[in-house]
């Protein structure tokens, strides 16, 4: 329990950590109030059951004539009301408090999963090459409530269901002792004993949870992402199967653990009540007097509406806990793996207060880079350099590096030798995002939101802040403006569907193109950018892309020679270097591997 309280604590800043010692204390005091309300039951039986005990009770005596009372009955009364009032205080400051709890658990599940997700976005590129995204969603969007709800809100309702109930026996043990103790080992003891039985099956089905609910995001995440492929090939049923094994077992644990948290309840209920027909004629065993016998029953029929249900939390938040441990320990793992105690987030932590002054050359000395895990380096010593302003292809076969180099000319990957230079200035962890201001990137293929042509061209910028006419600059050099405004009903604000499926591949493309262009960047990145549209409209693609040659440096990956055959410079990537370098005419005369691929082309193209 210690290390559970440990690791919870590690999550909360100062001001939560605050926030949480108030409302132990709140606990503490609900607590007290609770034994107070059901303390406070027992004169007003006194009385009822023996008038006279007014009189042969010191108490009872010393407050009936210090209060002035001149009847019995008016004293009844005020004991009666009395009473009623530390019930109702009690109920009140109950509620509160449990208000209070409920809503510091919801707003810390917030707090955590948005500095998650914060703390994912802010991983570096490589971070994400070997995470799954499904993994990660998992984690914000469930894993983090299960550790808030599930671990955080039951250890702090056990808080308080444990003093409820230690305060409730101290008192019992102070008005009967024997009864008491006897109380104690029959209902804890039959808790004690169902729960040894059941700890060890609720940790096995707490970690197979995790594994289920891992499956479920998985086969509804690649069901959706493929639909297209889904629906072509029939697949539906497939990936109903997919999911209903994760998620029926995902079911049947979650309900095993409900079960075994309130099955108990009802074998105490038998227990309890036997066990207050047995106090009864043990009570009238030892005394004929009625008088005597029906305050202590009474305050044990009394306590036990607030005893049983707070045995029953009590095991009821056992059960949850031990069933959500695998969940906590993951969650706690995850976090500290991420250093979320990070004082600001890994992108903040620039020093470099300037900006990237591009008037020169991008250079590339002896680069090197591996992916973490592989055998073999994917660049190797490469040096490259690419003149401001110029047109550069980089062409190669699969695997040759391409994609690789471009994510280094970004900034996305960080070489493990070597370094990247913008005029003369090192591009590192300080400076990198002053450098991707500079750039615009048009990937192969294009991620759309499900949100506005408008919005998706200024893709991340908030509406109010969009400026309408450069989205359509873009939108025009993209060739993309006359199809949004003759086909398109609402033009620039037409909705374009989850991941653009409203949109044909080369539409999509387009609006990918506008995106790297709405920001007026010095330096174009095409990423085998035109591979998706038909002839006619990467011809009008790259006339467009031609008219910003010698305005803007444009680099590109590509998939046609053909795209590649204006470049001023053309490099040619083998295994991680460069092969060879120099215009499309040069290349095609000089290097025979470069014959090879244009031949190979032209006879698919």
């Amino acid at each position: 329990m210690f290390q559970t309280a440990g690791k919870i604590l590690s999550f909360l800043s100062l001001r939560e950590r605050n926030k949480f010692y108030l409302l132990m204390f709140m606990i503490i005091i609900m607590a007290l109030l609770e034994t107070v309300g059901v303390a406070s039951v027992m004169p007003f039986l006194t009385v009822v059951a023996n008038p006279e005990s007014i009189e042969s009770n010191r108490w009872l005596s010393f407050l009936y004539q210090e209060m002035g009372f001149q009847t019995y009955h008016n004293f009844l009364v005020f004991l009666g009301l009395l009473a009623f009032f530390f019930l109702v205080v009690s109920n009140l400051f109950k509620t509160f408090t449990i208000w209070a709890k409920i809503k510091f658990v919801h707003n810390t599940n917030y707090r955590l999963s948005r500095n998650l997700l914060e703390h994912y976005l802010h991983r570096p590129y490589s971070f994400f090459l070997s995470k799954n995204s499904m993994d990660m969603g998992k984690n914000i969007l469930t894993e983090a409530e299960q550790v808030t709800v599930g671990v955080m809100g039951t250890c702090m309702q056990l808080a308080a269901y444990f003093l409820v109930t230690l305060f409730l026996l101290i008192f019992l043990v102070i008005v009967n002792p024997l009864l008491a103790l006897v109380t104690i080992m029959f209902l804890g003891g039959t808790y004690m004993i169902i729960y040894s039985y059941v700890r060890t099956r609720l940790a096995i089905r707490g970690q197979l949870r995790i594994k289920a609910n891992m499956g479920r995001f998985l086969s509804a995440g690649e069901a959706f992402g493929g639909i297209k492929d889904v629906k072509f090939m029939n697949l539906e049923n497939e990936f109903v199967r997919r999911f209903s094994s994760p998620a029926r077992d995902y079911a049947r644990h979650r309900a095993f653990n409900e079960v075994v948290a309130q099955t108990p309840q009802f074998t105490l209920q038998i227990i309890a009540f036997g066990g207050i027909i047995v106090v009864t004629l043990y009570l009238l065993g030892r005394s004929d007097h009625l008088g005597q016998v029906l305050p202590i029953l009474g305050l044990y029929a009394f306590a036990s509406m607030k005893l049983l249900p707070a045995l029953q939390h009590i095991f009821a938040c056992f059960s949850k806990l031990r069933f959500n441990m695998p969940a906590l320990n993951n969650f706690y793992n995850e976090m500290s793996a991420m250093d979320m105690h990070a004082s600001e987030p890994v992108a903040a932590r620039s020093v470099f207060t300037g900006d990237i002054s591009f008037q020169h050359s991008i250079s590339l000395n002896k680069i090197s880079f591996s992916y973490p895990g592989a055998e073999e380096n994917t660049l190797q010593d490469l040096d490259l350099s690419i003149p401001v302003r110029s047109s550069v292809g980089l062409v190669g076969t699969t695997g040759s590096g391409k994609t690789t180099l471009v994510d280094l000319i970004m900034g996305l990957l960080e070489p493990g030798s070597g370094s990247l230079m913008v005029d003369d200035v090192p591009i590192n962890r300080d400076n990198v995002q002053q450098w991707q201001r500079h750039i615009g990137y048009v990937p192969q293929h294009i991620f759309l939101a499900d949100d506005t042509v408008m919005k998706n061209i200024a893709f991340g910028v908030p509406e109010k802040e969009i400026d309408m006419n450069q989205v359509v600059k873009a939108a025009k050099m993209a060739s993309l403006h006359n199809f949004v405004q003759d086909e398109l009903f609402r033009g620039y604000r037409t909705e374009v569907g989850e991941r653009g499926i409203r949109l044909s591949g080369g539409q999509r493309q387009r609006i990918g193109i506008a995106r790297a262009l709405y920001r007026d960047p010095d330096v174009l990145i095409f990423d085998e950018a035109t591979s998706a549209l038909d002839n006619k409209t990467e011809k009008e693609v790259m006339q467009s892309i031609k008219d910003l040659c010698g305005i803007k440096t444009i680099i590109m990956i590509a998939h046609r020679l053909t795209t590649v055959e204006h470049c001023d410079l053309i490099y040619l990537l083998d295994k991680g270097r460069v092969r060879s370098k120099g215009s499309y005419e040069y290349l095609l005369k000089e290097d025979r591997r470069f014959q090879d691929m244009v031949m190979a082309r032209t006879g698919t193209d």
